[in-house]
């Protein structure tokens, strides 16, 4: 279905139909499509959770709540879209767990306030691409499901630029600036990386490091780096705190994670998203 999708985007792009943010791009059948695979891929639980979030009435005060309640920030809204800025330590939607048994998450907060959500991905409603838990950043959010299937379309056919700011252990050198091209397979598939070295700080033991991501692997970035052997501070995959000194800065905050954190993978780490460019749909933070 989704093939479907990206077929009718790419086809209405070389006939000229490329009209900005209206979404016609998406064929009536494949809309169709995935609209009738969306409900029956739902069960009668998430399928009345769904009419419960369409019936409700959008806050007066949502930013507010997110910000003040979430941590969540609104960076752009229109009809379509929404722009936030998502925490670390959220996770983005959690379809597999039942809310009782979980904490809030990207989508419950938004629906929680009354946001509008597409719904052609019944178990992450709004969700065309997501953030790890333990990372924060810019996120775009699908308000309807033409603009649902049109997003997912720009980042299947890699045209949704990501860049993302990361703290590691120096292993680059004195150097102020250094630059190199990361061409690493992530689960066996093609993946490729652009990073600069930005400063060094905590007095040369640690390193900002910008990266920008020409394909879109789960962990990219975070595999990335550790190939490089500069695993991002904290990560709990790929991080040893054995094998490199942790500054004194950071001690503190990690044992507070650890006492925070019920599970490994919800120990916050230092890796952001710091920009997010859409050209399509001249969406960009």
């Amino acid at each position: 279905t989704l093939s479907c999708v990206i077929s009718s985007v790419e086809s209405a792009l070389r006939n000229g139909g490329d009209s900005g943010k209206q979404y016609g791009e998406v064929s009536t059948s494949a809309m169709g499509a995935l609209q009738k695979m969306s409900k029956k891929q739902s069960g009668n639980a998430r399928r009345k959770e769904l009419a419960a979030a369409r019936r409700k009435k959008l806050d007066v005060n949502y930013k507010s709540i997110l910000e003040g309640k979430y941590g969540i920030k609104v960076l752009f809204e229109d009809e379509d879209f929404l722009g936030v800025y998502k925490p670390a330590g959220m996770l983005c939607y959690a379809a597999k767990q039942k809310k009782r048994q979980r904490d809030v998450t990207l989508e419950d907060a938004l629906s929680n306030v009354g946001i509008p959500l597409s719904t052609i991905n019944p178990e992450a409603r709004g969700i065309a691409h997501r953030l790890d838990r333990g990372a924060s950043g810019c996120l775009i959010v699908a308000k309807n499901d033409y603009a649902h299937a049109n997003l997912v379309s720009e980042f299947f056919r890699r045209k949704a630029q990501k860049s993302y700011i990361t703290l590691v252990p120096n292993v680059f050198g004195e150097t102020s600036l250094k630059a190199g091209t990361i061409d690493h397979s992530v689960d066996k598939k093609p993946a490729l990386s652009v990073y600069n070295v930005l400063k060094t700080c905590n007095g040369g033991l640690s390193a900002l490091v910008e990266v920008n991501t020409e394909t879109g692997r789960k962990h990219q970035v975070r595999s990335h780096l550790h190939s490089i052997g500069a695993p991002i501070y904290f990560d709990p995959i790929y991080f040893n705190e054995d094998q490199f000194e942790i500054p004194v800065s950071f001690c503190n905050l990690v044992r507070e994670e650890k006492r925070n954190s019920k599970i490994a993978h919800a120990y916050k780490f230092c890796l952001h998203c710091s920009s997010l460019n859409i050209p399509r749909f001249h969406l960009e933070w």
